[in-house]
C-alpha cells in the first residue's frame, strides 16, 4: 500500500502479467508489420497474438496463482 492507503497496482502480479502481455503483443506487431511491409496496428496484432502465439508462450495466468 502507498502512503495514502491505496493499493499500488504496479506491484501486483496481474499488472506485471498485463505488462508482459502488452510487450509481447508489441513485439508481435513489429514482426508482423515488417513481414507485411506496413503497420498492421495494435488491435490486429493483439488478436493475431491471441489466436496464434499466446499458447506457445509462458505467460499463462494459471502460473501466477
Amino acid at each position: 500500500m502507498s502512503e495514502d492507503g491505496c493499493l499500488d497496482v504496479r506491484n501486483t502480479l496481474l499488472y506485471q502479467h498485463s505488462l508482459r502481455v502488452h510487450q509481447e503483443v508489441e513485439l508481435h506487431k513489429w514482426y508482423e508489420s515488417e513481414k507485411q511491409h506496413h503497420d498492421i496496428g495494435y488491435e490486429r496484432a493483439w488478436i493475431d497474438w491471441i489466436i496464434f502465439v499466446k499458447d506457445k508462450t509462458n505467460l499463462g495466468l494459471k502460473k501466477l496463482v
